[in-house]
């Protein structure tokens, strides 16, 4: 069970505040903007480019079983992998393109949990195309559309992180997207009324979720189902703002409790092209009989 203690919790109560925590400390919602250099981006979840195949959740995980469950340690292989692996919370860096960056990390996530090797795709390369190149915000749906038709890129074929020129990276890096496109989505769309309790269906099932925060106009990938200090259930999640989001060496992670965690929409990858061999699909998630 992670021990949330560690870790700043955002509440409907501080959100305003610690929304904008960029790094090097604490700043004003209304400088936000200014600080992160745009660094959010997220449109809402959108209809207009919708994902083919979108799959519902399935049965809702009671909440009388939240709490056994987290304390006996499920949820957590997505945030395990994360840990073991090394890997370092992205950094958009000026980029509107959280809508975009906190897809292909649930995405590279997906990855680790089918056993494959971690690695570090390029948010740009889904971005890019759709936005025409152009550092704008988008909706949810585009990015999850993009990584299925055009997958996503290893980040080493880019001249310079958070680069808008494909004309500078290295050849066939289209090609190379293609490889690691993701077949499926869980979808949670807006306004279903029990947004919180998929989100935790899925967390508890070892599917991290790409989560869009229309209060906080940001998407965030949610990592793992926690048990907060005051005991209630919420998310472990990673920021794409850096290593030193939201203090210096914490690699993005912070805790959101239920109200600032309930999404207006969210994704979870199910599947993704380059996975092993004789891949298992996870089935739906189910209630667990014993609890």
């Amino acid at each position: 069970m992670i021990d949330t203690s560690k870790y700043l919790v955002i509440t409907r109560a501080n959100r305003r505040r610690y929304a904008a925590v960029a790094p090097g400390g604490l700043y004003p919602h209304y400088d936000l903007p200014a600080v992160l250099q745009g660094s959010t981006g997220y449109q809402g979840w959108g209809t207009s480019h919708r994902f083919t195949g979108p799959k519902p959740v399935g049965p809702l995980i009671p909440r009388s079983q939240w709490v056994p469950m987290i304390q006996a340690g499920a949820g957590l292989k997505a945030f395990n992998a994360l840990t073991a692996a090394g890997v370092k919370a992205k950094n958009q860096n000026g980029l509107n393109y959280c809508w975009v960056f906190a897809s292909t990390r649930a995405m590279e996530l997906r990855r680790l949990l089918e056993g494959l090797p971690h690695l570090e795709l390029s948010p740009e390369s889904v971005g890019g195309p759709v936005k025409n190149w152009r550092n704008v915000g988008g909706e949810a749906v585009e990015a999850f559309g993009q990584l299925q038709s055009g997958g996503a890129c290893e980040a080493s074929f880019l001249d310079a992180p958070c680069s808008l020129h494909p004309s500078r990276w290295k050849a066939g890096w289209q090609d190379n997207a293609k490889t690691h496109e993701d077949v499926d989505w869980y979808n949670m769309p807006t306004g279903s009324g029990d947004e919180f309790d998929q989100t935790i269906t899925l967390l508890l099932q070892e599917q991290p979720v790409a989560a869009g925060l229309d209060w906080w106009g940001h998407l965030v990938c949610f990592v793992a189902p926690v048990i907060l200090p005051d005991g209630s259930v919420g998310v472990l999640f990673q920021n794409s703002w850096g290593v030193d989001w939201p203090s210096p060496a914490a690699n993005g992670f912070a805790c959101l409790d239920e109200s600032s965690a309930t999404p207006d929409g969210a994704a979870a990858a199910i599947m993704t092209v380059d996975q092993p061999t004789t891949p298992v699909v996870p089935p739906p998630p189910q209630p667990d009989p014993a609890l």
